[in-house]
């Protein structure tokens, strides 16, 4: 996007109050108060979640170069950390759960799933058709949509229609 589109943008006001006070800081020196750092990220999500194994470390150079980009081409406001920042813990924190649901599970390795569907595309290119479509199949299990937001631990079949995570879910959306 060319810098003059990005500035006719509509943003609420609440949002461009954000993002001005973020500029007034960088104004006077200050720097953002919203940290992207891999570490400070590791940190917050063991806090959020009560757990300290993410297992290998070889998702921690995926994580600096994510990012080192964020940072270098992101030009993002104070706002847009904000929000990264909560996005980035929020998958720090599901792989913090996942570590630690296979540690006390050892044997959902041995699982074995035949012929999985991955459904990809660009966006309105109907691939949420395509997702519904196989959905009502009986032979296929997709997932919905809190299960997707929380994937840990995976959905069991008696509390399928009552998890809580279900209104954690609605919640965040309404």
């Amino acid at each position: 996007m060319g810098e003059d589109l990005l500035a006719k943008l509509y943003r609420p006001p609440p949002l461009r109050m954000m993002n001005a006070f973020g500029r007034a800081l960088a104004g006077f020196g200050v720097v953002t108060p919203i940290s992207l750092e891999a570490e400070s990220l590791l940190v917050a999500a063991s806090k959020a979640t009560g757990l300290s194994d993410f297992g290998p470390d070889s998702f921690r150079l995926g994580l600096a170069k994510l990012l080192e980009s964020i940072e270098a081409k992101g030009r993002l406001m104070l706002f847009g950390r904000y929000f990264a920042r909560l996005q980035l813990v929020e998958l720090m924190s599901h792989r913090l759960q996942l570590t630690d649901y296979r540690k006390r599970r050892p044997e959902i390795v041995d699982e074995v799933i035949q012929r999985p569907l991955f459904i990809l595309g660009l966006q309105r290119t109907g691939t949420t058709l395509l997702y519904g479509l196989l959905a009502e199949g009986p032979a296929h299990r997709a997932p919905l949509s809190w299960e997707i937001d929380q994937p840990c631990p995976p959905a069991e079949t008696e509390t399928y229609l009552a998890d809580p995570r279900i209104e954690m879910t609605r919640a965040r959306f309404d």
